[in-house]
């Protein structure tokens, strides 16, 4: 009320815009973590654009202590990537998910919480990547099949699912920032 703010100080604190904030990370944040990761810039990027991104929807501060660590788990996995290693290397979507609901079934044995299962998933599969496939086309019956077969693994919980579209688009709520790059 009116009599109140006469007895009060307003204090502005301020904090960092979101173009400051993609700015110090395109010139200082990047830059550190390409190095304390043993990346070379030529090796992976991020844009603009997805800085933006990620400062809008994954940090919350007015600083960018956040958002430097946000950065530092995009290029953490990225290190062991080279063209001596990168044919060892199966994109998720390339791969068939039981593998996967495989490992976190195992895993999730020794973990008193439960795990978050992100399957990936393709509209157009590769030919034979399922046996009970006779078309390309990945439908909702896969879904179930995997959904069943990872209920039937222990695992009470499918956290996410992706989709990569036949147009090159993946779709998923909130599409995190790894996804994105």
């Amino acid at each position: 009320s009116q009599p109140l703010l006469d007895r009060m100080e307003i204090i502005e604190i301020n904090s960092y815009t979101q173009e400051e904030k993609v700015e110090i990370a395109a010139r200082h944040l990047l830059p550190k973590q390409l190095e304390e990761n043993g990346l070379e810039p030529k090796e992976i990027a991020i844009t603009k654009p997805t800085l933006a991104k990620i400062i809008k929807n994954y940090t919350r501060e007015s600083g960018v202590r956040d958002l430097e660590k946000k950065i530092g788990k995009i290029y953490y996995p990225a290190a062991g990537l080279s063209t001596d290693t990168i044919p060892y290397y199966t994109s998720a979507y390339d791969m068939d998910m039981r593998k996967v609901i495989d490992v976190y079934a195992a895993a999730t044995e020794h973990v008193d919480q439960g795990l978050s299962l992100t399957l990936f998933l393709r509209s157009d599969i590769p030919q034979g990547l399922y046996e009970w496939k006779t078309q390309s086309k990945q439908t909702t019956r896969d879904l179930s099949i995997l959904r069943h077969y990872a209920f039937n693994k222990g695992l009470k919980s499918i956290y996410y699912i992706r989709t990569f579209t036949d147009d090159g688009d993946e779709v998923g709520a909130n599409q995190c920032e790894s996804c994105t790059i």
